[in-house]
């Protein structure tokens, strides 16, 4: 009598179908897809792409190489129907850099997915910095990006490049206001500390003051003037941002709820 054996393969699950189910309920492709399009022979979508490195980053962050070996490893077809052999270096590049000139955009509109789906209450939000270290040689960074350099890591990896990134996070540490904050606090050069970085993230509203230094804002006419929605839960973190301007000498407070620059 003949047996057939059938094949065992054996990859590693991890965290891969709660990532899936987390990345699919805020509908990461769909977004992406439709601020970055591909052409219709694409054997992937740029949104199928990033939504299996973000999977890549939570389960095994590692510098961006041969991310294909690690999908070979890991069920990534399984859960993500995408082979490995696709997963190549060249077309994770040409995704990162597709998604590049969108990504305040992306990390926007998710935020405000992830707001609508879960049901988060963003009335209050913390605002964080933080740096990140980053293997590789970046000696001619493009212009409009932030720079990679050499600085004081909060990994002690004085030995990598970095950059300062801030992110406003609900109280449950949920990633919520990017887009919003971003306007006014691009990430931060990689050789700044955080005072500094920090500053650079109230340069829009410090802007606004010298514009109008005779002029005392309530922070939803400072909202209007900035072109941000005064509904908008952000609104307490600039409330924030203007106590601090205020401590730090650069607005003084003729009323209760007003700033002005001072003078």
């Amino acid at each position: 009598m003949n047996v057939e054996i059938a094949p065992v393969v054996e990859r590693r699950l991890g965290a891969l179908p709660a990532s899936a189910e987390f990345l699919r309920r805020l509908d990461v492709v769909g977004i992406i897809d439709e601020l970055c399009p591909v052409r219709e022979v694409a054997h992937l979508t740029h949104g199928q792409v990033i939504e299996v490195l973000v999977a890549n980053r939570l389960s095994a962050p590692a510098p961006l190489v041969r991310v294909g070996d690690w999908a070979r490893d890991w069920a990534v077809e399984e859960v993500f129907g995408i082979e490995a052999d696709l997963l190549n270096d060249d077309r994770i590049g040409r995704a990162l850099d597709a998604i590049a000139p969108e990504l305040e955009h992306i990390v926007g509109t998710v935020g405000a997915s992830a707001i609508a789906e879960f049901g988060i209450d963003v009335s209050r939000l913390h605002w964080d910095m933080t740096s990140i270290s980053l293997h590789g040689a970046y000696e001619r960074p493009e212009e409009g990006f932030p720079q990679v350099k050499y600085g004081h890591p909060k990994d002690r990896r004085a030995d990598l490049k970095q950059i300062q990134a801030g992110i406003a996070a609900h109280l449950a540490d949920l990633a919520t206001a990017r887009k919003v904050i971003a306007e006014l606090a691009p990430t931060g050069d990689g050789g700044e500390l955080d005072p500094p970085a920090q500053a650079t993230a109230y340069q829009a509203i410090v802007n606004a003051f010298n514009q109008h230094p005779d002029q005392a804002f309530r922070v939803r006419e400072l909202h209007e003037l900035l072109g941000m929605p005064t509904d908008d839960p952000v609104m307490n973190v600039t409330r924030s941002r203007l106590g601090r301007l205020t401590r730090q000498g650069f607005l003084t407070q003729p009323g209760r709820g007003r700033y002005q620059k001072r003078t």
